[in-house]
Parts: structure tokens; sequence; C-alpha cells
């Protein structure tokens, strides 16, 4: 997957692919990242288009996209 620029994207979306979406709150709560970090690493993947903003139960939150899906699933075969 050439778009995601380190593991620690790939396991991000990985994450949020198999189990998300989830908040803001809640991927600053997994991940050591702070807040500018996050935003940062989502919005790489967001100009990617692997992920895209989602409301998670009234708070802002990111979901992974049907090409992220595909492309995982690539990654997953191989």
């Amino acid at each position: 997957m050439d778009t995601t620029r380190d593991d620690r994207a790939l396991a991000l979306l990985r994450e949020i692919d198999a189990n998300g979406p989830f908040a803001v709150r809640t991927l600053l709560s997994r991940y050591d990242l702070c807040e500018s970090d996050l935003h940062g690493l989502c919005a790489e993947l967001r100009a990617a288009g692997l992920l895209a903003e989602a409301e998670v139960a009234g708070e802002r939150g990111y979901r992974t996209t049907e090409r992220a899906r595909k492309e995982l699933e690539q990654v997953r075969k191989a």
C-alpha cells in the first residue's frame, strides 16, 4: 500500500477498517499520538482517499473508504 507513509499509518488504517469508525477522542486514547500528529496523519490518509470524516456518537471521527477496504484486502492476500 504505497499511500501509507509508515507502519503507524498502516496500523491506524487497519484498526479503523476492522473496528471503526472511531471518534477522534477514541483514537487519541488508543495511539501514542498527540492531537496534531493524529490529525496530520488522518489528513494524509484523507488526501489519499483512504479515510473519510464520520460522526461517531455525536463526535467528529473517521471511517475507511471503499478504496481503503479494497487496498487492505489486497495487502491481506499478499
